[in-house]
């Protein structure tokens, strides 16, 4: 299922395989490389360490110090990270550990994890890759920055095409806060469920539907040094946006 090219190594007792310098695992879906791979050939067991780059296709890498490859389980520690590319933008995604499952085409990344793009930031404490990198969820206090809006929930998934940013959705508990242009304060949104649209990379619109709940500050017309809180409750909010910044927002049925 595999070959492996390398500059020099040896076999011990016909069991323990020892390749270094310029490692190359070439497997049917995606290519390793590495500066040392120690092959256990009885037990069917991969050690790879130092400089390891995981090349699934050409806009999907994975990197790291270490890869441990136990029958469908890869687990790679050290320095590990994956790449996401697009045209114009590129999405690194790190943490403690990411771990494969080439039976359930799945990928975890565990503990601090970070997401950084030019146009989308985000943390949480695990993370979980499926249907060939297209789509992300989110777990454990989870939350993301597109620019200066803030977005948490109790998960968030976001939905990628040929690796740009199509979709996120929040099946629970959506909390976005937004900076106001002239004052110090945070206008807050809040609602059952969110599901929003990307346009060229750049969040297009935003749906807070079920019992939507904003507040938002603005000086007092009658007195320009008071500041003024206002609080409205509808079935939907949409926020449209403009270079992921809030232009203009828009409350549907039930109106309060």
């Amino acid at each position: 299922n595999f070959t492996i090219d390398c500059i020099k190594g040896y076999l011990r007792k016909s069991e323990i395989l020892e390749l270094s310098n310029g490692v190359i695992l070439t497997a049917k879906n995606k290519i390793i490389t590495a500066n040392k791979l120690k092959r256990n050939i009885k037990k069917n067991e991969n050690y790879f360490e130092k400089n390891i780059h995981i090349n699934i296709d050409e806009k999907s890498h994975i990197f790291g110090d270490k890869l441990i490859q136990i029958d469908s389980i890869s687990t790679i520690t050290k320095n590990c990270k994956i790449k996401l590319i697009t045209d114009n933008d590129s999405t690194i995604i790190t943490g403690d550990l990411i771990q494969i499952d080439e039976t359930n085409d799945e990928l975890e990344v565990i503990n601090n994890v970070i997401i950084k793009g030019d146009e989308l930031e985000g943390i949480c404490k695990t993370m979980t890759v499926t249907s060939n990198y297209e789509t992300i969820n989110m777990y454990t206090k989870p939350t993301l920055w597109l620019n200066d809006v803030q977005v948490t929930g109790n998960e968030i998934i976001i939905y990628k095409k040929e690796n740009r940013l199509d979709s996120i959705y929040i099946p629970e508990n959506p909390f976005i806060i937004s900076p106001n242009d002239s004052l110090k304060y945070y206008n807050q949104i809040k609602g059952t469920y969110l599901e929003g649209k990307f346009k060229k990379n750049k969040i297009e619109y935003i749906n807070v539907h079920g019992n939507s709940e904003m507040k938002y500050f603005d000086y007092k017309k009658d007195n320009q040094s008071m500041i003024g809180i206002n609080s409205i409750q509808s079935g939907r909010i949409k926020l449209l946006l403009e270079n992921n910044t809030i232009k203009k927002v828009l409350s549907f049925q039930e109106i309060e």
